[in-house]
């Protein structure tokens, strides 16, 4: 990495299946806004999945028409990984610290943001990740994958799971909230959105953020069915409604989380 002189530097692993013209969309999309310092590929990693029996080059093709578009990521992931030049003269390299692998693509893109750069999915860019298989002949790797899960977050934090539990229908009030949601995800948390009937398009919508439409006639009983049934818990629940906000700390012993009234 440090011996590279080349305009883009791209990490791709050897558990990957790269499809056609797969680089040259990645640097479309890279070119395509200065404050763009990194870019992954639209990959199962992201959740794009092909269908049963569907070959890759046929996803590839319907992934065509998204050409030049992106989304915002939180990090960005190293099993496909395309870096501007200027970002590593910037930033510097991987921090050693984390050996063989893991977290160490996701502090560089912390690092890459606190100089202002964007991470994104190139939407149009298709390379399928064999995940963990680089990993697969290292007996040490659960064990080395929590030691540094434990050097990231006393560096950046713990990454922390946020609720939003949205009733009002408000354009004023959705706009105000959606710049608070994407002021969150950028920080790398992982976002969830409970919706009473509003617009999903509404948001601006990060691959960390998953977006509910809940049906509004049952809203309130399905939401704080989805809430106490999660094996892995919130840790932070914003709601807009103070009745609702009452009712949910009355089972905060089931839900564990913090309840924030908007």
């Amino acid at each position: 990495m440090g011996q590279s002189h080349a305009p883009y530097f791209c990490l791709l692993n050897n558990d990957t299946q790269v499809t056609d013209g797969w680089l040259k969309e990645m640097i479309k999309v890279a070119e395509s806004r200065e404050g763009i310092g990194i870019v992954n590929a639209n990959s199962n990693t992201f959740g794009c999945r092909p269908k049963r029996r569907q070959p890759l080059e046929t996803l590839a093709r319907e992934l065509k028409s998204y050409s030049g578009e992106y989304s915002e990521l939180a990090w960005a992931s190293g099993f496909c990984m395309l870096i501007k030049r200027k970002v590593i003269q910037e930033v510097g390299l991987f921090d050693e610290i984390y050996g063989m692998g893991t977290f160490e693509d996701t502090d560089f893109s912390k690092r890459a943001q606190k100089h202002g750069y964007l991470c994104v999915c190139a939407k149009a860019a298709y390379v399928y990740h064999h995940e963990r298989r680089s990993f697969i002949k290292f007996k040490r790797f659960d064990q080395d994958f929590e030691r540094n899960r434990q050097i990231f977050y006393t560096k950046w934090g713990k990454i922390q799971r946020i609720l939003y539990v949205l009733t009002k229908d408000n354009p004023v009030y959705i706009e105000k909230i959606g710049t608070e949601v994407a002021k969150v995800a950028r920080q790398g948390n992982i976002i969830w959105i409970f919706l009473k009937g509003q617009d999903k398009q509404k948001f601006n919508k990060y691959l960390n953020t998953s977006v509910y439409n809940l049906p509004k006639r049952f809203f309130n009983l399905v939401s704080f069915w989805r809430i106490l049934k999660r094996k892995k818990k919130f840790d932070r629940i914003y709601v807009d409604n103070e009745d609702y906000r009452k009712r949910l700390n009355n089972f905060k012993v089931f839900h564990k989380a913090e309840v924030i009234y908007l």
